[in-house]
């Protein structure tokens, strides 16, 4: 298994993660605003 691909292929995981993680919280904050 290439050195670069695994890099680029944790560096695609995290920022989807990351992504993933602030749309839930931007949901939770919107509910508890609403709510």
């Amino acid at each position: 298994m290439n050195n670069r691909y695994q890099f680029y292929f944790t560096l695609a995981l995290i920022t989807i993660g990351s992504l993933l993680i602030i749309e839930v919280l931007a949901r939770l904050v919107h509910l508890i605003v609403v709510g």
